[in-house]
């Protein structure tokens, strides 16, 4: 009886010491864990650079120990894969750089202003994605302030962006062209942004500023020119004085009227260009078959204030677009058969806010076709006829 006793008191001796050894070996292993008592989540043992199971048979007990356990657990060269970060790597999307360049700095004015803008992909060398085709466009802006905006300056510097065009697609090669008409003399800073089509795949993204320099063929005239003034072929010419007789421009010919004072009419055949802003004009402004933007007293964020033209005004079968706003016209206006884009910076409509025979017309949009002829003596004002459409 005694020995069966001595025999069943060492059997459980047996069992309390097998249960005090597993004690101590989670004891063991919760001291190992880096940030507490609870072992982190099952992860598969994988050999290093694959995405097979470890062949190796690990114990069951490896199934309770830390990551950091179950890779030593798993013998060299192998580990564990970080799955969710991985995939949160992989739904990145990717950055993008857009540069805007031109062959030419400077141009005349009258002529057209080119540009492109290349997008490119800042890829790190560790990525292994797929290459995902690049798609999307490209919109550019000029900035209006400050008018002296450093060249490089970040899109951020300026104060008042202006679109100069829509949403123009890119290339399979990255690359988007603009040709502006109608940039007015002076320096002009140029930007682009970059919005992808699919924004999970590619970010968006905004260029430094590209300067392009709008100039004439001579330094602008300022003082008085005595009897009739000609632009001739190819020259680009700038007045702010007073010229007492008419102003002719040739075919091929541009011409920028700011400020000025002309005696007599002001006439262009052909022109590549015409922008006339505050200035008084005693006789008639005639311009026909312009291959450039035609703009009097246009207005918008690039400004150019309205005119006083004392006789008759007539735009007829112009080729590149026209804008006539806030001018005063003492006799007939002829605007008809003109064809071509208006520049986005207007923001109005082409023809507005004229003064036709001394009565306000400021209903005159969209852009008229035909002739308009008042009544002579100039109309009472709110009887001014409107332009027809």
């Amino acid at each position: 009886m005694a020995a069966a006793k001595a025999t069943d008191r060492g059997k459980l001796f047996h069992i309390i010491a097998i249960a005090a050894g597993f004690v101590a070996i989670a004891f063991l292993e919760s001291a190992a864990l880096p940030g507490g008592s609870h072992p982190a989540a099952r992860r598969p043992a994988v050999t290093a650079g694959t995405d097979s199971v470890v062949s190796t048979p690990v114990s069951n007990l490896s199934t309770m120990m830390s990551p950091v356990l179950v890779a030593a657990a798993a013998g060299p060269g192998q580990g564990v894969i970080r799955g969710d970060r991985r995939g949160k790597a992989s739904r990145r999307a990717s950055a993008t750089a857009i540069v805007v360049s031109s062959r030419r700095r400077r141009s005349l004015f009258g002529r057209r202003v080119s540009v492109t803008a290349t997008v490119s992909v800042r890829r790190k060398r560790t990525s292994h994605r797929p290459v995902r085709p690049l798609n999307g466009s490209v919109t550019f802006y000029l900035c209006a302030r400050p008018a002296r905006l450093a060249a490089g300056s970040p899109i951020s510097a300026c104060r008042s962006l202006v679109p100069v065009s829509a949403g123009l697609p890119i290339s399979p090669r990255g690359r988007a062209h603009l040709v502006v008409l109608g940039l007015p003399g002076g320096r002009h800073p140029i930007f682009a942004r970059f919005s992808p089509a699919d924004p999970g795949a590619y970010a968006a993204s905004a260029s430094s500023s590209l300067t392009r320099v709008v100039t004439f063929s001579r330094p602008c005239l300022s003082t008085t020119v005595t009897g009739r003034l000609r632009v001739a072929r190819g020259q680009s010419l700038c007045i702010r004085g007073r010229v007492t007789g008419a102003v002719t421009v040739a075919p091929g010919g541009a011409l920028s009227l700011s400020g000025a004072v002309i005696g007599g009419a002001v006439t262009a055949t052909r022109a590549r260009g015409l922008r006339i802003c505050r200035t008084a004009i005693a006789g008639r402004v005639a311009v026909r078959s312009a291959t450039g933007f035609v703009e009097i007293g246009a207005g918008g964020p690039v400004p150019c204030a309205g005119n006083t033209i004392g006789s008759r005004l007539s735009l007829r079968r112009n080729h590149r677009g026209v804008a006539v706003a806030g001018n005063w016209i003492g006799r007939t206006v002829w605007i008809g058969r003109n064809t071509g884009p208006v520049p986005p910076w207007l923001h109005a409509a082409p023809i507005r806010g004229n003064h036709v025979g001394g009565a306000p017309c400021p209903r005159n949009q969209p852009v008229p076709v035909g002739r308009v002829t008042p009544h002579r003596p100039p109309v009472r004002a709110g009887r001014c006829p409107p332009l027809p459409s």
